[in-house]
């Protein structure tokens, strides 16, 4: 697979050495066509190919469809550092206008689209004030599409076109890549409550259907704390930001989330972002208590927790498992013998990640 700093062409890459890189991802039915047209465009006689110690091909045709935001991060962002650099950005446009290469490595060179855009390169501006390295001072949006032999695609074509940019990708220096979604939007978070409390009220609040109603009441408390994370707050202030996440670098806690348990955690911080009592009862202040509820990978992933919200994040998972374990028994008396189970299993799961803290 091709390596971070190999993907970013302007630079000498040093195989040793791991950045953490943001890219404006490509939609895959774009991408295909795109693929499609790097096919045609460029013979498969013409690839430059090199292989690892495991015989990946790093090198080739590129097959991950994407543009370039910044490479370089020497710490990884967190879920938390990611998001309040997409803070209110929604879906955008890039624009194509020509086909060139780079042709400054001995031994290849590099088929690219050239791309501009005014939000990509605000974003490069914005990611800049966390920690990283470049040696080159001036942003070159492109999107790659092979590495070929020397001088083996010494064309340059004339093509304007416009891309949709739907999704954000971090790859970190450790770990797993984490996607960000720019189409989603509270309007369409709002739609989705509306549809799930028209289904509430008409389920019958007696046995199953009381059941399906805590579900469902779950999953609106879930959206209503997913759409706090989308829409700005007092933390689009990038100064204020990097200082709130300078303090928590030093100090964090890191488990791995699947998407389930991050939705239950989700759900019981949210109450407690909305509960300032509680709040003072842990010692934390509003601003805290929403900091913390935007570290939440929501689709699930590494869940960076600082030490200050120890205390809070034991106690309101620790009293979520009790409720859990409560409908577990429900379903189970109402003869969902299945789904308790599956409660159960995640009350357990959960107990139990909180207990690595």
């Amino acid at each position: 697979m091709m390596t971070l700093k190999e993907m970013l062409l302007e630079r000498q890459v040093n195989q040793s050495e791991r950045l953490g890189c943001l890219m404006a991802m490509i939609d895959e039915d774009v991408a295909k066509k795109i693929l499609d047209f790097n096919k045609k465009l460029i013979h498969d006689d013409d690839l430059y190919h090199e292989f690892d110690e495991n015989g990946k091909d790093e090198y080739g045709r590129e097959d991950e469809c994407h543009v370039t935001v910044r490479y370089g991060f020497v710490e990884d962002l967190n879920e938390l550092e990611v998001r309040q650099l997409l803070k209110g950005q929604k879906e955008f446009l890039i624009e194509v206008n020509g086909v060139d290469t780079f042709n400054t490595n001995p031994k290849y060179d590099v088929v690219k689209f050239n791309v501009s855009s005014p939000l990509l390169k605000r974003l490069n501006d914005l990611s800049g004030i966390y920690p990283n390295k470049s040696n080159f001072p001036d942003y070159h949006p492109h999107l790659t599409l092979a590495y070929v032999k020397k001088g083996k695609f010494p064309h340059k074509k004339n093509i304007s076109i416009k891309i949709p940019v739907k999704s954000i990708c971090y790859s970190p220096i450790r770990g797993s890549k984490s996607y960000f979604n720019l189409t989603e939007s509270v309007s369409g978070i709002d739609s989705r409550i509306e549809k799930l409390e028209q289904e509430w009220e008409r389920l019958d609040s007696t046995g199953t259907g009381g059941i399906k109603q805590k579900e469902i009441g779950q999953e609106i408390e879930n959206l209503k704390n997913q759409k706090k994370i989308v829409q700005p707050n007092s933390f689009v202030d990038v100064n204020r930001a990097k200082e709130l996440f300078a303090q928590m670098r030093h100090s964090l806690n890191e488990i791995k989330l699947t998407k389930d348990d991050a939705q239950e955690i989700l759900h019981k911080l949210g109450v407690l972002d909305d509960t300032p009592d509680l709040q003072s009862d842990y010692g934390i202040t509003q601003e805290q208590s929403h900091l913390l509820l935007n570290t939440i990978p929501y689709n699930g992933g590494e869940w960076n927790i600082p030490d200050w919200a120890i205390p809070a994040v034991k106690g309101e998972i620790t009293d979520h498992v009790l409720v859990l374990r409560d409908i577990a028994q429900d379903a189970r008396n109402g003869g969902e013998v299945g789904q308790a189970l599956a409660i159960n299993r995640q009350a357990n799961r959960l107990e139990s990640l909180i207990n690595t803290v």
